[in-house]
């Protein structure tokens, strides 16, 4: 199966996590598409892209970022607000976020993607939260890459 996996990443830390998958999911074409801007300053409300990646072409997307300010940074509002379709295919959603607690961003990062995804008919398959500081970082990251290998086995043998 071949994965786009379209994100932003202000630190590296999302960035991280899904070269990790990329180098892990190697049964799989995974293609990293990092969305960009002039200015990845989270206090910048005024972004213009420069990279926008593209959702053609993929079996399955995830959907990456981190969070600022208790919710998405403006780089990934900005794309996702662009967006006017999605393709008919399984999404998945990754939220990369430093406070100790989901509920102090990592669930408004996931609620942010769905506010836009879902009118537009995605079929989001799987969420996930990985809290940066976390003692337990290395294991979320893993049963990240646990869950997104299961889905795509899943849905390989649902095309058969």
């Amino acid at each position: 199966m071949r994965i786009g996996c379209l994100y932003h990443s202000h630190t590296g830390n999302t960035d991280s996590v899904l070269k990790t998958l990329q180098a892990k999911l190697i049964d799989h074409t995974v293609v990293l598409a990092q969305i960009k801007a002039k200015t990845s300053d989270p206090s910048v409300a005024d972004v213009t892209l420069t990279e926008v990646p593209s959702l053609e072409g993929y079996d399955a997307v995830i959907f990456a970022s981190p969070v600022h300010g208790f919710n998405l940074p403006h780089v990934t509002q900005v794309f996702l607000a662009q967006l006017s379709e999605l393709p008919d295919v399984p999404v998945m959603l990754l939220i990369t976020h430093y406070f100790p607690f989901k509920w102090l961003g990592g669930h408004q990062g996931i609620k942010g993607f769905k506010k836009v995804l879902e009118p537009l008919g995605a079929n989001i398959v799987l969420t996930q939260s990985i809290e940066w500081r976390s003692k337990h970082r290395t294991r979320e990251i893993a049963r990240f890459i646990d869950a997104v290998k299961k889905r795509l086995m899943a849905d390989a043998h649902d095309d058969h």
